[in-house]
Formats: C-alpha cells, structure tokens, sequence
C-alpha cells in the first residue's frame, strides 16, 4: 500500500465505478430506456 499509493487509489477508484456508478447508470439508464434492460 505504501510501495504505490497510486496505484491503491486507482484499485478503490475503479472498485467504486464498477460497484456503485455502473449500477446506479443503469438503473437510471433503464428507467428512461426500459429496452436496455432486454438487450443485457
């Protein structure tokens, strides 16, 4: 962790995207596009 704090931050950073932006997205996407829901 102290070796490459960057890198750390970059793990929690995508880590967050992936788990908490992508659903959230669509969710949102989906309650505008309720076809995107099919296509998944």
């Amino acid at each position: 962790l102290a070796v490459q704090p960057g890198l750390f931050l970059m793990e929690i950073a995508g880590y967050y995207f992936e788990h908490v932006t992508m659903p959230l997205a669509g969710t949102i996407y989906g309650a505008f596009i309720p076809d995107i829901q099919k296509e998944i």
